[in-house]
């Protein structure tokens, strides 16, 4: 079980073992998972369908599976993102592996940030609907280190980060998305959107 006592190491190893075990031990619920979802791409008939499925681990951990299919043609061929949440202090976290095996962090404030400026602050989602709109929208691939300029703008809309630097900046689908990397795990702090931008700033 993952607590937010654990170092950010422990964390993705606990999270990266879970989604193994998923593999390897829950062979028949990830088959009956990728035929449902296949029956329902080709029912649907229609471009980008996505779907989640919950499995849970020996260790009785739950793993939330969303698989993705551009075209009825990749019905069985899906993309697949495994996520889960742990509570913190501050709210719930969630930690997002993509096909790349990278592991993020979705912080309780980037989630509110989210919601805020992408979402026009639509509070009839839930959290688990705002975390796989973030996935279904935006990839975490193009990631690149921060320089002076970018991080004055991120302080400028978060200020309340002042003193905790920001390591890279992640371009997406939304906007940008500002962060911390540690051991091997990017952490999620907030996200600024263009309209946020001043015609300097672009």
């Amino acid at each position: 079980m993952i607590v937010a006592t654990m170092t950010m190491n422990e964390i993705r190893n606990e999270f990266l073992s879970d989604c193994r075990d998923v593999q390897i031990y829950c062979k028949l619920e990830l088959m009956n998972c990728n035929k449902r979802f296949s029956a329902y791409v080709r029912k649907l008939n229609k471009p980008y369908v996505f779907k989640t499925f919950s499995i849970k681990t020996f260790k009785g951990n739950l793993i939330k599976i969303i698989y993705r299919a551009k075209d009825r043609g990749h019905h069985n061929k899906p993309e697949m993102t495994f996520y889960t949440s742990f509570q913190t202090e501050k709210g719930k976290s969630f930690l997002v592996m993509t096909n790349y095996k990278e592991v993020t962090i979705l912080t309780p404030h980037f989630v509110r940030r989210y919601r805020e400026r992408v979402l026009e602050n639509n509070v009839s989602l839930s959290s688990e609907e705002v975390i796989e709109k973030i996935i279904n929208k935006d990839n975490f691939a193009l990631s690149f280190r921060i320089n002076d300029e970018l991080e004055s703008i991120a302080k400028c809309f978060d200020g309340h980060y002042k003193n905790q630097g920001n390591d890279y900046v992640t371009q997406v689908n939304a906007g940008w998305i500002f962060g911390n990397i540690d051991s091997r795990v990017r952490l999620c702090k907030t996200i600024i959107v263009e309209k946020m931008l001043n015609k300097n700033q672009k």
